[in-house]
């Protein structure tokens, strides 16, 4: 799942920009970044929420916005330093430090949770 979400996030970083993100050394900061961001968003839905059921990206006005749902009704939280481990716990800290924004959305019983990242590409 996450190799197949780096080629679309690939596919769609470099249809916004079609001169390729070779010709701009901080747009491959930026795409690094959000290829991050978009693979701990779809880890922790496979480590604590079963699975994603839907992985979306959309671009608009050089902002991506990633959205990660599964079925889980449990909001993400980031671990504290203390609780971190060999096995993990660095991802929302992370997401949180690369993206301009994240969140959770939709919490409801039986539908589960969208988990969001909002990053600015230029």
């Amino acid at each position: 799942m996450v190799g197949r979400t780096r080629h679309m996030l690939a596919d769609l970083l470099h249809a916004v920009c079609p001169a390729g993100r070779d010709s701009d050394p901080s747009l491959q900061e930026r795409f690094d970044a959000a290829l991050l961001v978009t693979s701990e968003l779809v880890t922790n839905a496979c480590r604590h929420a079963g699975g994603p059921d839907h992985v979306g990206m959309l671009v608009e006005d050089g902002v991506l916005t990633v959205t990660v749902h599964d079925t889980s009704e449990q909001r993400p939280c980031p671990r504290y330093e203390d609780e971190r481990g060999e096995a993990g716990g660095f991802g929302l800290s992370l997401v949180e430090a690369l993206a301009d924004e994240w969140g959770v959305s939709g919490v409801e019983r039986g539908r589960g949770k969208t988990v969001y990242a909002v990053m600015r590409l230029s």
